[in-house]
């Protein structure tokens, strides 16, 4: 594999032209050095992008959530230059889902505990009938 000098994207081997940039490719392109932070950046956005997508299907920690998925996009959006940007893309779409989910899950939660709350008396009564 080679990859474009001028937007640093994997290219087949007998390629002509970039398919991404549009560019001449000549026969001296040689692999562009990816930095290695980029890289990094890019697992770390990854990461975090599937931790604020779980954390948001768990009742009551999907409210952490926005605060995982934050950080999980600007570490998607630094990673997305390497050449690991694949990593970068999922992570992006998993810290976005993190988002919409975790917002969804967060108003089912309060719901569900000002339900508690305001039943809790009641729901005490029944469990002591039943017992005793």
């Amino acid at each position: 594999m080679m990859y474009c000098v001028y937007c640093g994207k994997e290219l087949e081997n007998d390629s002509k032209f970039c398919c991404y940039c549009g560019k001449s490719v000549n026969e001296t392109n040689t692999p562009v050095k990816t930095n290695v932070k980029e890289k990094v950046f890019a697992f770390i956005g990854f990461g975090l992008g599937i931790c604020s997508f779980v954390f948001s299907l768990i009742p009551f920690l999907c409210l952490s959530s926005p605060f995982i998925s934050i950080p999980g996009l600007i570490f998607s959006n630094l990673g997305m230059k390497s050449n690991k940007a694949n990593f970068a893309r999922k992570g992006k779409i998993f810290s976005i889902l993190g988002i919409i989910i975790g917002v969804i899950m967060s108003i089912i939660s309060i719901v569900l505990l000002e339900f508690l709350i305001e039943e809790a008396p009641i729901i005490y009564e029944i469990i002591y009938d039943f017992y005793y």
